[in-house]
């Protein structure tokens, strides 16, 4: 009861000398309260979820946040009901419509849904500490995993997705840790967020319900059918499919982007992706995923968790041929390895030395996607992170100025790079 008692000291205090130095300076705080988990204090993890709200309210506009700002700018003039057939997905598009017409700076949206996905990531931990599910001397461990895990760049650039990524994760944390199905209800929610996610939805509810003893007859079958479809090169086959279905016309135009238009193999958005740095950067990044992915296979133990990840393995084969489908739901397969990765490591199944490599590994993946990412660190405020707080909230981005004189046409890249960025 050690770990519920140090918390729970926590929080009945009173003053807490973190909000203060979070006031002072987000990073200085930030640095602090690594130290104090590194003595197993857990007590000030509450302020991360708002250091890295103030991180991602700093960071400039760029990629498909850029994107979809200037999309939705582009649609003010048209009414709601136009405006909601346009966007079948539309949670953010809303949210960013009245925030451009009220005038509401658009920095506040970024620090909320970056606040959600990391709270998301305290709730987790701080439950795994009241319920003792690790060992007090193995949270930081969790923490910092899942840490390194989230990818703060893709969340504040990619945002949409993920969003899903992470609240599938902390619904199935709620599912098969703390078994409260109560939370599935929240899956009704994630297609309005990203229509990519209607399929790990349905798969996911299939998961949770399903035998798994079934599943495993069924394996070398969906295995052939998959490796068959895989072996297809022509993935138009999968908007013919789909057309037979009753999805409505916005939603197949938005999957016929991602098929064969500008988000399909050859597409205008996917160009970069084929650039040698783009795979090296890739395949770096993607080194922590093949090592869960060994870990798993290696693995004797079953878990429920199990029918979702085959069956996202399954899905992954049958979308291989559309880069950015497959580049997604890679990142939600990871995700998954990862929880059944922490789950072994509950049960003591998971060595302390490979703990240390998936941390080592994530290291190297963070540091590469800083690299990546220079740009957006010296072109933008990101510098106002070490400032007072008052200082940040006056830092925000026009629109129209800053994609004008900072971004190319596809908002894919900045005018002026430097001359350490990729």
């Amino acid at each position: 009861m050690k770990s519920m008692s140090n918390y729970t000291t926590y929080s009945k205090r009173r003053k807490n000398p973190d909000w203060i130095i979070f006031l002072i300076s987000p990073v200085l705080c930030f640095i602090r309260i690594f130290f104090q988990i590194r003595k197993n204090n857990y007590r000030d993890l509450c302020i991360v979820p708002f250091i890295m709200g103030m991180f991602a309210y700093l960071f400039p506009l760029y990629s498909d946040l850029a994107r979809n700002i200037n999309g939705v700018n582009e649609q003010l003039s048209f009414d709601w009901s136009e405006f909601l057939l346009l966007n079948v997905d539309f949670l953010l598009p809303v949210s960013i419509r009245l925030f451009l017409v009220n005038h509401i700076p658009l920095e506040i949206l970024r620090f909320s849904y970056t606040f959600l996905v990391y709270y998301q990531m305290y709730f987790i931990v701080k439950k795994c500490l009241i319920k003792e599910i690790f060992k007090q001397d193995d949270i930081k461990s969790v923490w910092l995993i899942l840490f390194l895990y989230i990818p703060f760049f893709a969340l504040v650039t990619n945002t949409r997705m993920s969003i899903v990524i992470f609240s599938l994760f902390t619904i199935a944390f709620q599912v098969f840790i703390l078994n409260n199905n109560k939370a599935l209800w929240w899956l009704i929610l994630l297609p309005f967020v990203h229509f990519a996610s209607i399929p790990a939805v349905i798969l996911f509810l299939f998961a949770v319900f399903f035998k798994l003893s079934l599943l495993a007859k069924a394996k070398k079958v969906l295995l052939v059918t998959f490796v068959i479809l895989l072996l297809i090169p022509d993935n138009s086959f999968i908007l013919n499919i789909l057309s037979t279905l009753p999805l409505g016309d916005a939603l197949l135009n938005k999957i016929q982007i991602y098929t064969e238009g500008e988000w399909g193999a050859g597409g205008d958005l996917t160009e970069s992706m084929q650039t040698a740095n783009y795979k090296i950067y890739a395949f770096i990044c993607s080194v922590p995923y093949y090592y869960l992915l060994w870990i798993f296979w290696k693995s004797k133990s079953i878990y429920r968790i199990d029918n979702f990840i085959f069956l996202l393995l399954g899905f992954l084969v049958f979308v291989a041929p559309i880069p950015v489908f497959f580049g997604r739901y890679s990142s939600m397969l990871e995700s998954f390895l990862l929880f059944r990765f922490l789950m072994e490591f509950k049960e003591r199944k998971i060595t302390n030395n490979q703990i240390r490599v998936l941390i080592s590994l994530y290291i190297i993946s963070t540091a590469c996607n800083v690299y990546a990412n220079y740009n957006c660190l010296v072109n933008g405020n990101i510098f106002y992170l070490a400032t007072p707080v008052p200082l940040e909230v006056c830092q925000t981005y026009d629109l129209e100025s800053w994609c004008k004189y900072h971004l190319t046409s596809d908002y894919n890249s900045f005018i002026n790079k430097s001359l350490l960025s990729r």
